[in-house]
């Protein structure tokens, strides 16, 4: 303890802490995650119905519900088809779109429909600002939330960290990794931000010994000296 007392000593004399800032929002870029209005679905929608009746199932399009990145094309099934059916035929719809892949969303909740997702020609950007600028990102109720993006409706998605202790980041190179990496960390960042601003959401841990909401000179030597102990 004598040890950590006098390197605690030397750092009051080396290290001066300004004011802790909140990062501001406008660091974050803004974009445009709107849908392309060029994107035409007739033959699509033509090419899917045809493919899928090739294969004995009549089913129709009947709402097509567009993303920033996918749109999702949804079908309804004739009576007596099993809708399970349709994943069986998955590479060859793709195959028949002309895309790299698409994924079936069976059932779609909520309604009496199963929906096909194809990627759109024009891609919009989903920037992390307005994920975080959400309301259900400054109101989610998760500790450890962080922004994923937004889904085919375009809704805000926002992932809790803690129910994935043993999260795997995995793809190819140039499918996202780094950029998945940074947005959660910056995500955190601002989470912090609201955490502190907030401040009533510290009151009941009571095992702190300083004050997490000043960082001050006396906080940074204790923390050091927990450090170095």
């Amino acid at each position: 303890m004598e040890k950590v007392s006098e390197e605690v000593k030397k750092q009051k004399t080396r290290v001066k802490l300004a004011p802790y800032k909140f990062p501001p929002i406008e660091l974050l870029k803004d974009y445009d995650s709107k849908p392309s209005a060029s994107e035409n679905f007739d033959d699509k929608i033509e090419i899917l119905e045809t493919t899928l009746s090739e294969f004995g199932i009549d089913a129709k399009v009947n709402n097509v519900v567009t993303g920033p990145t996918f749109s999702r094309l949804e079908l309804v099934m004739p009576k007596g088809i099993p809708v399970k059916r349709v994943l069986s035929y998955v590479d060859d719809i793709a195959m028949c779109l002309e895309v790299k892949s698409v994924r079936c969303q069976i059932p779609i909740p909520g309604k009496n429909a199963f929906g096909v997702e194809i990627p759109n020609s024009v891609r919009g950007k989903v920037g992390l600002k307005s994920v975080i600028q959400s309301e259900k990102f400054a109101h989610n109720k998760h500790k450890l939330a962080f922004a994923v993006g937004q889904n085919c409706d375009g809704e805000n998605f926002v992932a809790d960290l803690a129910a994935m202790p043993h999260l795997l980041i995995a793809g190819a190179t140039g499918a996202g990794k780094s950029v998945c990496l940074n947005s959660l960390i910056v995500s955190l960042i601002y989470l912090i931000t609201h955490c502190l601003r907030d401040k009533h959401m510290w009151n009941s841990v009571v095992h702190i010994k300083f004050n997490l909401l000043r960082v001050n000179q006396k906080n940074f030597h204790f923390l050091w000296g927990v450090l170095v102990n």
